[in-house]
């Protein structure tokens, strides 16, 4: 017998949907018939499901606020089971020229009745909108024409759905959103309906989970972002708070629906819930204020743990090929001398248009006339020139996460010197130089950042430099940290210079100054781009304490639904659900 409870929703989701006939259907390729498991069947294995809703326009601060007081009850339920996160940073739409302003596709968006192609293109390829250069509703790459257009080679990456069917052509997925342009370039799914209005999206999502077995589904609801737009995206905007309160209902009959289902025993639902950006409270929306990039993002599994993701967000400091940055060093404080001397740093590499980090053969990061960090290739490299060179590489940098490197050498002794190179904490290389070891007492040149010709910008957010070599546990502990040393930590009496780079740091729009007290300040020569990031240091990524990105959702819907090793390395994102393998293994515990 059918679960009775199953068949009413069932029918109250035909009731809902004879009101809305407006709906618009794409079958691509001709719909495929999916069977739902009847009462008698004896097929017990597990299936893994996502179920993806989208809030467009949901500020990640107010639907924190609403919940956690209650006026958002499906969502507060849902944390009790959920690795989430409030503090979300959306793109920073630094891609988008002025003239863009007045296009079709940003008039929609300001409208309230218009998608997002930027943001949801970055959620759909876990690709940051910088490198994917989606800027409008045809959702294709905008690059300016070269010289050659015939041969120009445009880069396109693909969406989660043709790397998920990749991975397993007999999955079935089912996009059901308002949005006819992001429907149109979501095509590759199994079955595409274009809504009129939340209350449809939802008769049909309901329709569904009661009468289909899709494997994966995306969906969105726009009524927040549209009353966002009419009267402002904040609290005292009560249009806006009732819209998410309506939405927050709609979730809650989604998981209703799920629960029910007569295979709902089998299957493992993965519900992600997220907003791919935010708004001001005068209706502004498609900007790049703090307010604009304001999301969250929910991951639901009814056998997790609550987590609360503690992210946070750092400041750093831009060198794209034209900013330089130099300390005057005519004590030769940083030259390689015979005494030790060590330094670390926070290296955050961009991608090059291909989506690749490799540099040349040497680009220049840092350092001075003596000694210098270069990338070369897909290595970080130190290079020493004493009596003979001294060189030592530590691959690393070549995603798009933050990474911390290390690099000393101690006193010359019998002729020899030891030296050491950390990455992300963890030592890779230690040994004892021979011959050429004399190093450089006379090196008083420029200690300089940046101004090269680099394949690839990065981003430095601190440079540290010690009159002596750090053992291994500090090393380690200090791999996260981009902010200023206090004066009660254990190496801070061996600094010799330290720059913080970021805006509490900067003076007269062009001077970092030395945390360390009589030593000399940085100087750029002109001013700083300096911006604000998701915090990606090793200890965060470790513990999944990170901040809501765009480009974070593709990669968890692989991994649930594939494995991670179906999660390409291109991706932006990465995958952090797996942190949590244990906790999906329930059954094996039972």
């Amino acid at each position: 017998m059918k679960n009775p409870i199953r068949l009413l929703v069932l029918l109250c989701a035909l009731a809902l949907m004879s009101g809305f006939m407006s709906c618009t259907k794409y079958d691509t390729p001709a719909s495929v018939a999916i069977d739902v498991l009847d009462s008698d069947s004896t097929d017990t294995e597990v299936v893994r499901k996502v179920l993806w809703v989208n809030i467009d326009g949901a500020v990640g601060s107010i639907v924190q606020q609403l919940t956690l007081e209650g006026t958002l009850p499906s969502l507060q339920t849902m944390l009790k089971h959920s690795k989430y996160t409030w503090l979300g940073q959306s793109d920073a739409r630094e891609i988008i020229d002025e003239d863009d302003a007045s296009s079709t596709a940003a008039i929609a968006l300001s409208s309230g009745e218009g998608e997002d192609p930027l943001t949801w293109t970055s959620m759909l390829t876990g690709i940051n909108s910088r490198l994917h250069n989606v800027k409008d509703e045809s959702y294709t790459p905008d690059f300016p024409l070269d010289d050659n257009p015939v041969e120009q080679e445009v880069n396109y990456f693909p969406t989660v759905i043709e790397y998920l069917t990749d991975a397993n052509a007999t999955l079935q997925i089912s996009c059901v959103t308002p949005w006819p342009n992001l429907n149109r370039y979501l095509g590759s799914a199994n079955l595409v309906t274009t809504t009129e209005s939340d209350e449809e999206t939802l008769a049909t999502l309901l329709s569904q989970l009661a009468e289909d077995d899709y494997d994966f589904i995306i969906t969105s609801f726009k009524g927040a972002l549209t009353s966002g737009v009419d009267g402002g995206f904040s609290i005292d905007n009560t249009t806006y708070t009732s819209a998410l309160q309506a939405i927050d209902g709609y979730i809650g009959q989604l998981l209703s629906a799920i629960e029910v289902r007569e295979s709902a025993d089998y299957e493992d639902w993965l519900v992600i819930v997220s907003s791919n950006h935010g708004g001001t409270v005068d209706g502004g929306v498609g900007g790049t204020t703090d307010e604009d990039r304001d999301i969250f993002g929910l991951f639901y599994y009814s056998h997790y743990t609550e987590y609360e993701m503690q992210g946070e967000i750092l400041e750093a400091t831009l060198f794209d090929g034209d900013l330089l940055a130099s300390v005057l060093d005519t004590m030769a404080n940083y030259g390689l001398s015979n005494a030790s001397l060590s330094l670390d740093f926070n290296l955050r590499m961009l991608p090059k248009e291909d989506g690749s980090y490799t540099g040349n053969n040497w680009d220049r990061i840092l350092g001075k006339s003596g000694w210098g960090i270069s990338r070369q290739r897909s290595t970080v490299v130190l290079r020493a020139n004493a009596d003979t060179n001294i060189e030592q590489s530590v691959t690393g940098a070549n995603d798009s996460k933050w990474h911390s490197f290390y690099f000393g050498f101690g006193t010359v002794s019998d002729g020899s010197r030891q030296f050491y190179c950390a990455y992300d904490g963890t030592r890779l290389k230690s040994a004892l130089t021979t011959g050429g070891v004399s190093g450089l007492d006379a090196d008083s040149t420029y200690l300089y950042i940046g101004a090269g010709n680099l394949p690839t910008s990065y981003y430095v957010s601190s440079l540290r430099v010690y009159n002596t070599i750090l053992d291994d546990a500090y090393v380690d502990a200090n791999a996260s940290r981009w902010d200023e040393i206090p004066a009660s930590d254990a190496s801070y009496s061996s600094l010799i210079g330290e720059w913080v780079l970021t805006s509490e740091h900067l003076e007269q729009d062009s001077i970092i100054v030395n945390t360390v007290a009589g030593m000399p300040d940085l100087h750029f020569n002109m001013k700083p781009t300096i911006d604000r990031l998701a915090n990606t240091l090793p200890d965060k990524v470790k513990n999944g304490d990170l901040v809501m990105e765009n480009t974070l959702i593709a990669p968890q819907i692989i991994y649930w639904l594939c494995d991670e090793s179906a999660i390409d390395s291109v991706l932006e994102g990465y995958n952090f659900l797996s942190l949590y393998s244990t906790e999906e293994q329930w059954r094996d515990y039972e």
